[in-house]
């Protein structure tokens, strides 16, 4: 029912990435299933949070510090 993507180690996502990321959610929800994003860096000015903001797709996409 959902697949989690654990980008915690990452220091750098491109726009092809991205992409990849927003498709995968895309198919995802047209199937009733779930595509989290794992990032364990909660520090607000690293990369990714910066990157995942200024796209706006932390509002879109499940992002989460922890897992339930």
């Amino acid at each position: 029912p959902q697949i989690i993507v654990d980008v915690s180690s990452a220091s750098y996502i491109d726009s092809h990435g991205l992409g990849t990321i927003v498709y995968y959610h895309t198919l995802m929800q047209r199937e009733k299933r779930r595509l989290i994003i794992l990032n364990t860096n909660i520090d607000k000015s690293s990369y990714l949070n910066k990157l995942f903001e200024l796209t706006n797709l932390d509002k879109v996409l499940t992002i989460v510090s922890r897992l339930a």
